[in-house]
């Protein structure tokens, strides 16, 4: 079973290697930075639940669902095809968005 909690930036930078179904859950209710407190874990080998059907382990210390890791994938995938010289706070924008919209952010070509 693996749990491990990053920071925002450690998780973009080791995206391409976190386990695609895996899940994020972050410390805060948005995300307000890359230092923010990132908890990674495999959603379907938690047993114990809360209320809400999410995992006790995660909801215990805080955290709060946010996104799977192939959404987060998709997302930088996305994002090299509309932009293939993208920075850090493209990828961060473009993560955002998508947690608030359910869809792409669109960059100016």
């Amino acid at each position: 079973m693996m749990r491990v909690e990053y920071s925002f930036f450690e998780v973009l930078d080791l995206l391409d290697k976190l386990p695609w179904d895996h899940h994020l859950y972050l410390k805060s209710e948005s995300l307000s930075g890359l230092q923010v407190s990132v908890l990674v874990l495999n959603d379907d080998d938690e047993l114990e639940r809360d209320e809400n059907d999410e995992p006790s382990y995660a909801s215990s210390k805080g955290y709060r669902y946010f996104l799977s890791v192939a959404d987060l994938q998709d997302i930088k995938e996305n994002l090299a095809i509309q932009k293939p010289s993208w920075s850090c706070s493209d990828l961060v924008i473009a993560i955002d968005y998508y947690h608030k919209n359910d869809a792409y952010f669109a960059f100016d070509s």
